[in-house]
């Protein structure tokens, strides 16, 4: 009978906690959406769930974000409030607001926002790095380290590795260029870039164009398990054998990643005190620089490891001509390619964003002292009241497909980014602005320069017909499908 009595009270009790928690939970929803009621935006699907039917077509690849709140801005106008499930996100597209958010560092990023880069499956992944520190004192310090590493002056030291690189991948491609080979240029891209990283960052010798790489893959298998997670948070949980054997082979993937890092680091640090000669690339930059702050860790250090073709080819015949190697300098003579940088590139990354948007959150903080103020503070947007610790969407990819910003904006028109006319203002940042734009750009925009001109200059693409070409969401946008080509070599007079 006390047995009984025991679990019949027990029974209760649960009953009663249950009850208690989804009161709880019920009413904070209702405060919430009670919170936000007064922000337009499309009837939320669930109670619970809210706009779950949009979560789920981009999970589904069936659109995008950036289409999406596309759709959203146009039927609803410049600020539209969702609830990614209980979470209220308010997405903007006024340039005014865009300006005073990114351009001010008391607008935080929001940590939920970055976990999977802080850990997977419970293994430290890219920690508390640049991307996925939201502590700004701690940005701040790590920022200050790492930006001397990425200057332009810096970066023109390096043009050797990205000539090496982009000179390999015409190489590669040359194996194909039988003109009836499909080839995908999203793994061949994708190649060249992780090599050129991994040799001006860390002087790897890793060959990760001609061979398979099983530090590409890892890259490749962390950032799928990102978005996984993302998709389905429970995927850390599943005690069936596939998800069990996928979390231990990103774990081991993530093992892979980190300790080579921190073997390279170590054996960097070492080679300093011993006073070795270092090897010219980032890492050895970093090294020299992070020694001088005695704060900055090692584990920090690991954290934050169609109508111009005719004038481009012209141009780098006539100005390049058959040189293997190129100078900074014949990059900057290259006065068309540069033109077309500024213009064809643009309106390419116009078209198709890495990023629909960026996310901040309305914020409670002091701009001056960096503590929480007595009185958390409101964004008013267009006659719209933005309550305070809200997660705000900036998305340049809905801006850039309006016509109050741009002619004719679904058109591919490179001359709307020509340098000498007047172009909307925070309307168009494909790698975010303020303080804590990426710290990269120069990095990918040399690049890209190098790996065009060395394209160009050998080798004819011809896109295979037939393919779907969209975008879909992973950790950043990409392209839907491989992007195949056929491929045949150069002559001068092609």
């Amino acid at each position: 009978m006390l047995v009984l009595l025991i679990l019949k009270w027990a029974i209760i009790l649960s009953i009663i906690g249950l009850v208690a928690v989804s009161s709880v939970i019920i009413v904070k929803l209702m405060m919430a959406h009670n919170k936000y009621k007064h922000l337009p935006g499309p009837p939320r699907n669930s109670f619970l769930f809210g706009n779950l039917s949009l979560l789920q077509s981009v999970m589904k690849d069936e659109t995008t974000f950036g289409e999406a709140f596309f759709e959203l801005h146009k039927k609803y106008g410049p600020v539209v409030l969702i609830f990614a499930l209980h979470k209220a996100v308010v997405s903007m597209t006024d340039p005014a607001i865009i300006k005073e958010v990114l351009t001010n560092d008391k607008y935080v990023k929001p940590a939920e926002n970055y976990t999977v880069f802080v850990e997977l499956f419970g293994e430290r992944f890219g920690g508390y790095s640049l991307v996925s520190e939201t502590n700004h004192e701690k940005w701040a310090r790590h920022r200050r380290v790492l930006n001397p590493a990425f200057h332009r002056q810096y970066l023109r030291e390096l043009m050797y590795i990205f000539n090496d690189s982009a000179g390999r991948m015409v190489q590669y491609l040359t194996t194909k260029a039988d003109g009836k080979t499909e080839v995908s240029m999203v793994d061949t891209i994708g190649r060249v870039t992780v090599e050129a990283i991994a040799k001006a960052g860390f002087s790897m010798d890793e060959d990760m164009i001609f061979q398979k790489s099983t530090f590409r893959d890892a890259i490749a298998l962390c950032f799928e398990a990102g978005r996984k997670v993302n998709i389905d948070p429970l995927l850390q949980y599943n005690p069936f054998k596939e998800a069990r054997d996928y979390r231990a082979k990103t774990k081991e993937a993530i093992h892979l990643l980190r300790d080579t890092a921190e073997r390279m680091i170590r054996q960097r640090l070492k080679d300093q005190q011993e006073g070795k000669k270092l090897p010219k690339d980032i890492l050895s930059y970093i090294i020299k620089t992070a020694m001088v702050d005695e704060k900055f860790q090692m584990v920090e250090m690991v954290d934050d490891l169609s109508h111009f073709w005719s004038r481009l080819l012209e141009e780098i015949d006539t100005v390049i001509g058959d040189k293997e190697d190129l100078l900074y300098e014949d990059i900057a003579k290259l006065e068309y390619m540069m033109l077309c940088w500024h213009t064809v590139i643009n309106q390419v990354l116009y078209h198709f964003l890495m990023f629909a948007g960026f996310e901040r959150n309305t914020s409670a903080f002091s701009t001056r002292h960096w503590h929480r103020s007595k009185k958390p503070e409101e964004l008013q947007c267009l006659g719209h009241r933005v309550p305070a610790n809200t997660m705000l969407f900036l998305v340049t990819y809905v801006m850039c497909r309006q016509e109050q910003f741009f002619k004719d904006p679904l058109t591919f028109d490179p001359e709307r980014f020509r340098r000498d006319e007047d172009s909307p203002l925070y309307t168009y940042f494909p790698f975010s602005m303020g303080s804590r734009s990426c710290i990269g750009q120069h990095f990918a925009l040399i690049e890209a320069r190098v790996v065009l001109v060395k394209l160009f200059q050998k080798l004819n693409l011809k896109l295979v017909p037939g393919q779907k070409l969209g975008m879909v969401d992973r950790l950043t946008m990409r392209p839907s499908s491989q992007c195949l080509h056929y491929i045949t070599e150069r002559s001068k007079s092609a």
